[in-house]
C-alpha cells in the first residue's frame, strides 16, 4: 500500500477474519478488528462489537479508508433460518450504512458462490453453463444464500448513492489446512461436493483478494469470483459434469483438465488476483 490506510474487519476474529488482517497488516495497513469475542491472536485494536447495533459501528468507522465485512452466519442452520436471513442482512445494511455515513471510500463484502443457488438449493437444479461466471443467474432459496444475494443487492444500492465504491468477492468454500489434507479426504467422493461444482479457494489467496480490493482503484459496485483456477478433485471437470450433471449441456471450458467450477477470470483482470495456493502444489 502506497500509504497506511485505516480499515475495519468485521468478524475479525473468525477464521477468515485473521487471514485477511494478516495479509492487511502485511501490506502495511492499521486494522481496527470488530467481533464478539477476543481476537486468537491478540490483534490490537479489536473492539467487541455486536453488528446489530448501528451506534457502535458508526464510531469504529470515523476516519476509515475502507470496511471489510465478514461478519456472518456462513452457512444455514448453524441457528434458526430467520435469524440467518434477518441478521446477515441487517448486519451489511448497518455496516454499508455507517461507511457510508462516515464517507469511507470502500466496502468490500464477503458474498459467496450460495448466491447462486445451488450449493444449498434443490438438489436436482442445473446452472445455466459451467464454470460459473458474475453473469450467470442467482436463484437462492435458502436463508443463507438469499442473505447473500440480497446483501450484494445492498452493494449496489449504497453504490448509486455517492461517491462510495463497493466490492463483493462470491467465494467457495474456503481450505484452512495448509496440508490440504480435508480437500484429499473429499477426493473419494465427488458426489458429496457437486454442488458446490468441486470449487474451493485458500484462505490466503481468499485474504490476497480481499487486500486488493481494498487497494484497487474501482467505482460503483463491482462483484467477483474468487476461486483457486483448479477444482478439488483429480478428475477432469468434464468427467464430473458427465456423470453427476448429465443434463448440463452448456460446458465453456473446453479441456480434459480439472478447471474449477467457478471463473476468477474477472478478479484476475481487474483487480490482478492470482491463486497461488491449490493442492497440487503439497499433494501427490
Amino acid at each position: 500500500m502506497e500509504a497506511a490506510l485505516k480499515v475495519v474487519v468485521t468478524g475479525g476474529s473468525g477464521l477468515l477474519g485473521v487471514a485477511v488482517i494478516r495479509e492487511l497488516v502485511g501490506a502495511g495497513a492499521t486494522v481496527l478488528s470488530l467481533d464478539r469475542k477476543p481476537h486468537p491472536d491478540g490483534h490490537r485494536p479489536t473492539w467487541t462489537c455486536d453488528l446489530r447495533d448501528a451506534a457502535q459501528l458508526y464510531q469504529a468507522c470515523v476516519g476509515a479508508d475502507s470496511v471489510v465485512h465478514l461478519a456472518a452466519h456462513i452457512a444455514p442452520n448453524l441457528t434458526s433460518d430467520t435469524s440467518t436471513f434477518n441478521e446477515n442482512v441487517s448486519m451489511t445494511y448497518n455496516v454499508l450504512k455507517a461507511a457510508q455515513d462516515n464517507r469511507v471510500r470502500r466496502v468490500v463484502l464477503a458474498s459467496s458462490v450460495a448466491a447462486y443457488g445451488y450449493i444449498y438449493g434443490p438438489t436436482d437444479l442445473l446452472p445455466h453453463f459451467l464454470p460459473l461466471t458474475e453473469e450467470h443467474p442467482l436463484a437462492a432459496s435458502d436463508p443463507y444464500g438469499l442473505s447473500k444475494q440480497i446483501g450484494e443487492l445492498l452493494g449496489d444500492a449504497f453504490a448509486r448513492r455517492g461517491a462510495m465504491s463497493v466490492v463483493s468477492l462470491r467465494l467457495p468454500g474456503i481450505n484452512y489446512d495448509p496440508t490440504f489434507e480435508r480437500i484429499q479426504s473429499f477426493m473419494s467422493d465427488p458426489a458429496y461436493r457437486k454442488s458446490g461444482f468441486w470449487t474451493y479457494v485458500d484462505a490466503r489467496d481468499a485474504a490476497r483478494a480481499f487486500r486488493l480490493s481494498v487497494e484497487k482503484t474501482l467505482e460503483g459496485h463491482r462483484i467477483y469470483n474468487i476461486a483457486a483456477p483448479s477444482s478439488n478433485m483429480r478428475e477432469p471437470t468434464v468427467d464430473l459434469v458427465r456423470r453427476f450433471l448429465p443434463g448440463l449441456s452448456d460446458i465453456r471450458e473446453i479441456s480434459d483438465k480439472n478447471w474449477s467450477g467457478m471463473s476468477s477470470a474477472r478478479a484476475a483482470s481487474e483487480l490482478g488476483f492470482v491463486a497461488e495456493h491449490v493442492w497440487e502444489q503439497i499433494l501427490r
